[in-house]
């Protein structure tokens, strides 16, 4: 039986142009896919912050925008002047700054002594002005900044002060004497208290005293204790001294002094309200005589500085 040939259809090749071929079509579902991933990324990284996050929130941390140093082999910033001199280290060293003739720099072991000659009219120069002692190595690397103390010399008058050395001696290569400006110092972090208040505690030998801050990180509270015992010294000599303290700061409003015996010593206690002791009152002050205690509203980055620079612990 003979089948009937099928026809065949010729191909024609057309001369329009390619149209592009649609292979498939991108739902929408799958964009959304992808920001569910990204989503739950970030709630992963998000739960891994949130304790830190909170901290910041709660004021448990505070938030602190700190220049950067600009002597990264001194962290405890400020540097020198730009116009500071540094002097070779030597016991006929003699430093004039404005009205202070600086001289007669001796090493003993740990101790270190200078004079300052007041040769200016101003009695409170070291008052208005606060000056520092640096020691620096030969490459000019910061080993030590110590405070002078800001008191009164008269003029033509001297003082001889003693500080003690908490680097090698044979380090010491060049001095300088440099005046600080507050605004300067360093930003500092501090101790969030139950209550929401900020504390410094500080300590040198003796002396124990914390320093309570507001929110805003200015002073409002002073609490300093001296603990003497008896085998370091004439004890009763001692306690009669801090007895006549008890007196004459108990005569001043806001101020709370007394002292606790004990078996081996006493204890010298003082709390200072700052919201009732006028430290800007001359007679409050003189009265006080104590450089470690600060006005109210003083900032804490001060207080942390000036008491490093003067030998004492904070934290």
């Amino acid at each position: 039986m003979l089948r009937k040939k099928k026809e065949e259809t010729p191909i024609v090749l057309s001369k329009q142009e390619l149209m592009p071929s649609v292979l498939g079509v991108m739902n929408e579902k799958s964009r959304s896919g992808l920001s569910v991933l990204f989503f739950f990324i970030f709630l992963i990284g998000f739960a891994l912050l949130l304790p830190v996050i909170s901290d910041y929130v709660s004021g448990e941390q505070k938030i602190v925008f700190t220049p950067p140093s600009k002597n990264e082999e001194s962290p405890d910033a400020p540097t020198p002047s730009e116009d500071v001199t540094f002097y070779e280290y030597s016991s006929d060293l003699k430093i004039q700054y404005d009205g202070m003739m600086i001289s007669d720099f001796v090493i003993n072991r740990k101790d270190f002594y200078l004079t300052i000659l007041n040769q200016s009219e101003a009695k409170d120069y070291l008052v208005e002005h606060p000056l520092y002692l640096e020691f620096y190595d030969e490459s000019q690397m910061l080993l030590q900044r110590i405070k002078i103390p800001n008191e009164n010399i008269s003029r033509n008058d001297s003082n001889t002060y003693e500080f003690e050395l908490t680097v090698p001696t044979k380090d010491i290569h060049y001095v300088v004497i440099d005046e600080k400006n507050p605004s300067d110092y360093p930003a500092v972090n501090l101790k969030k208290e139950s209550d929401g208040d900020y504390s410094l505690f500080c300590s040198k030998g003796f002396d124990e005293i914390t320093y309570t801050f507001g929110s805003d990180y200015k002073l409002y509270h002073i609490t300093h204790l001296y603990n003497f015992e008896s085998a370091n010294g004439n004890y009763s000599e001692e306690i009669f001294n801090y007895r006549q303290l008890v007196s004459r700061y108990s005569a001043i409003d806001g101020v709370t002094a007394n002292i606790t015996e004990a078996g081996n010593g006493f204890t010298f206690n003082v709390s200072l309200d700052l919201n009732e002791v006028d430290l800007s009152n001359s007679t409050i002050r003189n009265t006080l005589d104590e450089e470690v205690y600060y006005g109210k509203d003083t900032e804490a980055r001060v207080v942390h500085f000036e008491l490093s620079a003067m030998g004492y612990t904070c934290s």
